[in-house]
């Protein structure tokens, strides 16, 4: 027997069977179609066109956006800008205050333009130094019992609200004469009682009181006082004039015009009317028994009227 020679097998392991290539349908694994698709598109599926069109509306919103900002800025620049020259209001009575006239508004908004123009801090209504310019004005203009400021929303002009305190007396001392309003402060210098051109009641400091221009020169009460016993004697007639503070005491003297004798008033007691009263009825009494003091009539103790 022949034997045949057993062809040597090569051992190459387990292989898949090849599949019959064909011309038509490409590799799975093939990415030659999906590359040469991306070749004329750029990002996520846009075309350049549309990236264009894009960047475009995109910086259109930017620009918009910008321009509202500005706007936005220069609305709340003129809100909050203030004019140098303010508007001034007088509140309270004016028509019977010798204080007040026609020009007194214009002078104090000069004086508070001068003070706005002096800092450009109060250019705006953030860091306006409203107590700064109330206090100067207090300081300058002491016929003004109070100063107010008051901050517009929507305009530019700032509102400044004065209320003017009301003379009560003429004070006379050793070198001046000053209008005192009725809380007994002095409002207003000059150099004598018809230099200030007010027709109030008059009285003549002995005391030594310490005058000063925006201070207290007397209490209230005595303003108080001394503007109801003139009162009480008009009414019966009897026009009160020479009226004066001795020293070292609570005293008011009042003459009387017609009169030889001056009435002594106790401004301590603090009831004019009742002093007054006594005074009345004494002088008609007196009237009665054809008697006319010489020299003072006095009514400082209640109830009790001595004459001289």
């Amino acid at each position: 027997m022949i034997k045949r020679r057993a062809k040597k097998l090569v051992k190459t392991g387990r292989q898949r069977p090849l599949p019959e290539a064909k011309a038509s349908s490409p590799s799975p694994y093939s990415y030659s179609s999906r590359r040469s698709e991306d070749a004329v598109n750029v990002g996520r599926g846009e075309t350049p066109k549309q990236k264009i069109t894009r960047n475009a509306t995109s910086g259109k919103r930017k620009a918009v956006l910008i321009i509202s900002l500005i706007i936005l800025a220069l609305i709340a620049i003129k809100l909050l800008s203030l004019s140098s020259t303010p508007v001034i209001k007088i509140a309270g009575s004016t028509s019977n205050n010798a204080l007040i006239n026609k020009n007194s508004a214009s002078v104090y908004a000069n004086a508070a333009s001068k003070y706005l123009s002096g800092s450009i801090l109060n250019s705006n209504k953030i860091t306006l130094d409203s107590e700064g310019l109330v206090s100067y004005l207090s300081n300058k203009f002491p016929e003004l019992s109070s100063v107010r400021v008051s901050l517009p929303f929507l305009a530019n002009q700032l509102l400044v609200y004065v209320i003017p305190s009301q003379p009560a007396i003429i004070l006379i001392e050793s070198s001046s004469s000053y209008a005192i309003d009725q809380t007994g402060r002095a409002i207003l210098s000059a150099s004598s009682p018809q230099a200030l051109g007010l027709s109030l009641p008059v009285v003549t400091d002995h005391s030594g009181l310490n005058v000063a221009l925006g201070k207290k020169a007397i209490t209230s009460n005595d303003v108080y006082f001394i503007e109801e016993v003139v009162g009480q004697l008009q009414v019966k007639g009897f026009k009160a004039t020479n009226m004066s503070l001795p020293a070292n005491s609570d005293e008011l003297d009042v003459g009387v015009v017609g009169q030889p004798f001056y009435i002594k008033f106790n401004l301590y007691n603090n009831d004019p009317r009742q002093q007054a009263g006594t005074f009345l009825a004494v002088i008609n009494k007196l009237k009665s028994e054809n008697i006319t003091p010489s020299k003072y009539v006095d009514v400082r103790v209640d109830g009790r009227a001595y004459y001289q």
